[in-house]
Order: structure tokens, then sequence, then C-alpha cells
């Protein structure tokens, strides 16, 4: 606990100031980042999972075709709509979900749909995010709505470990993640509502995101947050691995920390863009 909170504290504070300022050219470095590194991840957990004879080779294509998917789907991904991103990041991750749920052998192919799907999809919402803000964007200063979904879930997600740890009783999901309570989903719930509450009454104009819209969004986003989570524990136990990797102390791999972002930004960027409407309450800056 304490290496997790030394990290937090560490790298928390510039993580933020990437995620909050205004220039998208951090933002894309950052996503270039997170796609190597979380595609390299998520190829080693799945090629550590034993696997047939002919079919042990597989995964010396997946670092090629895999990453080459995933960069293509990000940055095509970042022209398309928000819906028709998240129906396409659904439908090539599906098969691959299939196998995994069902602890068969995954061919090549399939994984290079998963991590294509997956990674590039949540990547091409992120930096699709960054760019928007609630309200008119000549009129005070806003977050942008990455930030806004980061902070919900950051703060969703620690307040679901400590009172999961205080009062869960009831595991969420015990054949997948058993350490989930739904003391600490119910926590997660409530936290991330705030947190977008909190937000609405910062606007300069508070009728930009009345609080019974931030309230479902808040919601939205803590029950996609929570799927994405058990989503990606899903794939750890296919693979029969505890963290996803090593590269953030006390927290385990770039996948543990990114699989309640993931597909909760594809889910939030749909949602955010459906606020635009006749009155335009989404501006891009």
């Amino acid at each position: 606990m304490q290496k997790r909170v030394l990290t937090t504290l560490t790298l928390g504070p510039f993580l933020l100031y990437l995620l909050g300022i205004a220039s998208p050219t951090p933002a894309w470095i950052v996503a270039v980042l997170v796609l190597v590194m979380a595609h390299r991840e998520l190829v080693h957990m799945l090629a550590s999972r034993p696997q047939p004879t002919e079919s042990i080779a597989w995964f010396r294509q997946v670092p090629f075709t895999g990453l080459a998917l995933v960069g293509l789907f990000a940055a095509f991904g970042v022209h398309v709509s928000g819906l028709g991103l998240l129906v396409i990041a659904l439908l090539l991750v599906t098969p691959a979900t299939v196998r995994v749920w069902q602890q068969r052998p995954l061919p090549a192919p399939l994984a290079d749909l998963l991590t294509g799907g997956w990674i590039g999809g949540a990547v091409a919402a992120m930096v699709r995010l960054h760019e928007m803000r609630i309200g008119d964007i000549h009129v005070g200063w806003q977050a942008n709505c990455l930030l806004v979904v980061f902070l919900a879930i950051w703060f969703g997600d620690s307040f679901a470990m400590l009172v999961g740890k205080q009062f869960g009783k009831r595991p969420l999901a015990p054949t997948i993640s058993p350490g989930k309570t739904v003391a600490g989903a119910i926590a997660n719930l409530v936290t991330q509502v705030m947190v977008w509450v909190i937000y609405s009454q910062t606007l300069p104009d508070r009728t930009w995101l009345p609080p019974g819209v931030a309230v479902g969004l808040g919601a939205v986003s803590a029950v996609v947050a929570q799927g994405g989570d058990l989503f990606e524990s899903a794939i750890k136990r296919y693979a029969k691995q505890k963290d996803s990797g090593g590269m953030i102390p006390g927290h385990g791999g770039l996948l543990d920390r990114f699989d309640s972002l993931a597909w909760t930004a594809m889910v939030m960027l749909v949602a955010i863009e459906s606020l635009r409407g006749p009155a335009g309450n989404v501006s891009l800056w």
C-alpha cells in the first residue's frame, strides 16, 4: 500500500498536468506511448498462457500485426463518431472475448483484433475527449472532458478500494475477480456521481450541464468503468497472471491502470457527444 501511495503522489500531478493542458501535442505523445506499452503488456500476457503445439508461434505475429492494427484503428477512430468508434471496437473484440470466456486457445488474428479494438479504440476516444469542453470555450475556463472522466474514475477506484477493504463482504464477481465487492462498487458509483455533479457546479454557466445530466454521466461512467475492470481481470485470469506487468510500482502494469478508463472513454465519448444537440453544449477547442 505504501508503494502504491508513493507512486500515486509522484506520478499523479504529472499525469494531471498532461491531461489538463490545452495543447494537443502532449496528448498525442501520451497516446502513442500508451498504445505501444499497453499493446506490449497484452501480448506478453496472452503469450504466457500455455498453447497447443500448433499455436505456439502465434504470438510472434502479434507484436507486428497487432500493433499496426492498434495504430491504424486509433488514427481512424479520431475521425469517426463516438458511436461508430464504439460499435467497431465491440465488433473487433467480441470474437476474442468469447474464446477468452470459454478458456479456448486464442489464434493470432483474434488476438490482433482484441488489441486493435480495445487499446486502439480507447486511445482514439481519449484523444477526442481531450479536445472537448462542455460549454462555450470562450467563457471562463473549463477542464477538458478527458480530465473529468479520468478524475471521476480515479476517485471512484480509490474510494471503492477503501470501502471494499473496510466493509466489503459480498463479492461482486467471484469467478472473475474475487477481491472486488458490492460495497466497493457502490462506493465507486456514488463517488463518480459526486465528481460529475461537483464539476457541473464549477462551470461558468450551470445550464451547460444540469445536475440531473451530471448524475447520469457519473452513473454511466461508474458502471462501465467497473465492467472494464472486470474485462481486464477476465483476460488476466485467462492468461493466469495476477498483474498485466510491473511498470507502475504498487499498481502493477499499465493495463491495470488503463482497464477502467479504456471502455469508459469510448462510452463517455458517445454520451458527451449526445449533449451537443441543438444547444451545442459540447465545444471543440
